[in-house]
């Protein structure tokens, strides 16, 4: 804060400081009547300060002080109040002549060109500001509700309605905050006697010095209209396993303190009851017809009128109440795991399974069950007419039920299926559920051989027989995929295969994989050592690799054998000796089978001479001894 001696000249300064003494501070309301004019240094002066000045602080909690209240007297050399400089000691003395806040502050009068007038002299006096303006309290917005009888004592007097109500808020002139306000009266300003109330809300706030303000708010409690009543379309009352719920009334229908009455939902979001003994301006009754559904369960249809005893209208609801035995069976599917696995048969390509009535409980009634086996379209193949087809476009692969001696549904095709129980009982209660059905063809092939098989070599010394030749009617329930054949290979001839270039690793030698099946290659086995594989093979179905079954020379039985292939070679090394080859059959489904058959390989061609070309001798140049 800055003193009046940086607001002054050096000379005016120094004689402010004599007459007031360290300024920037209040005045203790005490020494306010013992004030005093300071006497003036030219006796000659007919104009001075008042000793106290009381003010009444604005809106703004400042008041602005003007020459013509501060002082008193005549002094013709100053002509306009613009002549004089007024400064206040208060919280602020930088704005000179504001007063600013409540209290005693003193205020010096001088001249601003003291040259214009030498005769006037410094004074100095005390102003009392005080505040008399009242807190500025608003009120929130007038507010109406729906509410319905006793709900009037969630909003009269509770002071919990303020956060659905609203808060007032309150500020002070001298108090620059805004304040909340959640104390309140409340009066009643209307009561029609009809459920109609108008409170009116009264705010108030008092500030430090005692000033008192006001505002009120009107709250408008008024009973909803009938299009606001609600009712519960379908009701279901449980009285076959709960006995608390068999309240019934004067005829025998379950009770509406069970079933439930009509009902408003106010601007609270609480449920209001419309009982048949309300007040409040409104009421409902019913009438009931009753239907019997079974020997334990009966269903009601129940007419209510709501009245609006005060506007002099009703309305008219319906309401569906079942009583009874209302709840569905409890039902778990027979199986134990989620996805049932079924096999082919052996004689076709499709399955049968043997239904297994659902795990039912249901302690009110009778019940029937029935099972129906749904599929997708592209998995079916069907002929004649055309079966059922559900709403999300299934077909019904077929259906058996409780009724049935046999419940076995035949013809599943391979892939998944859905098999949906139903179950029903004696009060029309129905469950369902559903468990997958996934049927495979775990059913292998059936390899056949012929076993009286001989292969003659050609002119060249090689031979062949295809999978064909060598199958003698293999067969499947499905449908067979592939027919190959491997053969033996003696140590003899193992050169035989090189120079046919089964050598695929290049290294000079036949390599056979020491397992015949890769489900047993060791931990520790490599396939490629050197960027190539450690075995010869051929990639039969181009995976880029030799790794499937099959495609690698193998070890079986301690003899290397060749991959499967569409036919197998025989050389000259194979002459008079009988070699066993293996005949492979795979379905669709990967299922295998293999056969053996000894083949005879046996060289029949006669031998090929040829004279060399004719020659004429002399006699005396044949050899000697030659007659």
């Amino acid at each position: 804060m800055r003193s009046f001696l940086q607001l002054f000249p050096v000379a005016v300064a120094l004689k402010a400081f004599l007459l007031l003494g360290s300024l920037g501070h209040k005045l203790p309301s005490s020494l306010v009547p013992g004030v005093q004019t300071a006497p003036s240094v030219q006796p000659t002066v007919s104009q001075g300060c008042l000793d106290t000045v009381r003010v009444t602080l604005n809106a703004n909690c400042q008041f602005v002080l003007t020459p013509n209240l501060v002082l008193e007297g005549f002094s013709g050399c100053l002509l306009s109040p613009s002549d004089y400089e007024i400064i206040v000691d208060d919280e602020n003395p930088l704005n000179q002549n504001i007063v600013d806040g409540c209290g005693y502050f003193r205020f010096l009068v001088s001249v601003k060109n003291p040259a214009t007038c030498p005769t006037f002299s410094h004074c100095w006096g005390i102003i009392a500001a005080e505040d008399k303006n009242a807190p500025v309290v608003v009120a929130p917005e007038d507010a109406t509700f729906y509410l319905y009888c006793d709900d009037f004592n969630l909003i009269y007097r509770n002071l919990e309605s303020i956060n659905i109500t609203g808060a007032a808020t309150f500020t002070d002139n001298c108090q620059k905050r805004t304040e909340v306000l959640k104390k309140f009266h409340d009066a009643i300003y209307l009561d029609n006697g009809c459920g109609s109330v108008v409170i009116r809300r009264s705010f108030f706030a008092t500030d430090k010095k005692g000033n008192t303000g006001s505002d009120f708010q009107f709250i408008y409690l008024v009973p909803a209209p009938l299009d606001f009543v609600k009712l519960e379309d379908s009701v279901a009352v449980n009285t076959c396993t709960e006995t608390k719920n068999r309240k019934t009334d004067g005829l025998g229908n379950v009770h509406p303190d069970v079933s439930g009455y009509p009902y408003v939902i106010n601007h609270l979001g609480l449920k209001d009851q419309i009982t048949v003994d309300s007040s409040c301006g409104f009421s409902s009754t019913y009438i009931d017809t009753r239907f019997e559904v079974c020997l334990t369960t009966y269903k009601l249809l129940r007419r209510w009128i709501i009245k609006d005893w005060c506007k002099k209208t009703s309305i008219e609801l319906t309401q569906v109440i079942k009583v009874g035995d209302v709840d569905a069976p409890k039902i778990k599917i027979p199986y134990p795991n989620d996805l049932l696995l079924v096999s082919t048969g052996p004689f076709d390509c499709t399955a049968g399974l043997e239904v297994l009535p659902p795990i039912v409980t249901d302690l009110c009634s009778t019940f029937e069950w029935s099972a129906d086996i749904w599929t997708d379209p592209s998995t079916y193949n069907y002929t004649g007419q055309k079966p059922p087809i559900s709403s999300n476009g299934q077909v019904l692969i077929g259906s058996v039920n409780s009724k049935l001696t046999k419940r076995y549904i035949n013809n599943l095709p391979i892939g998944f299926h859905r098999l949906v129980y139903e179950v029903r009982d004696a009060c029309h209660n129905h469950i369902k559920d559903t468990i997958t059905i996934q049927v495979q063809d775990k059913i292998s092939p059936r390899a056949i051989c012929d076993d009286r098989i001989n292969v003659s070599l050609n002119e060249w010394g090689q031979g062949s027989i295809t999978a064909a030749e060598v199958d003698e009617g293999s067969q499947d329930n499905c449908k067979l995929a592939r027919i190959a054949v491997r053969r033996m290979v003696p140590a003899f001839c193992e050169a035989s295969f090189i120079t046919k270039k089964y050598d695929t690793n290049g290294n000079g030698k036949l390599d056979a994989a020491p397992f015949d099946d890769p489900r047993d290659t060791l931990p520790d086995w490599k396939w490629i050592v050197d960027g190539k594989y450690v075995v010869d093979g051929i990639d039969n179905n181009g995976d880029g690799d030799i790794k499937d079954q099959g495609e690698f020379f193998a070890t079986k039985e301690g003899k290397i054998m060749t991959p499967q292939q569409d036919a197998i070679d025989f050389f000259c090394c194979d002459l008079k000796e009988f070699v066993k080859v293996e005949l492979r059959v795979t379905d669709i489904s990967g299922n295998t089978d293999y056969c053996w058959s000894t083949i005879w390989v046996d060289d029949k061609l006669p031998p090929y001479c040829k004279a060399p070309p004719s020659a004429d001798f002399l006699c005396d140049r044949l050899p000697k001894g030659n007659p």
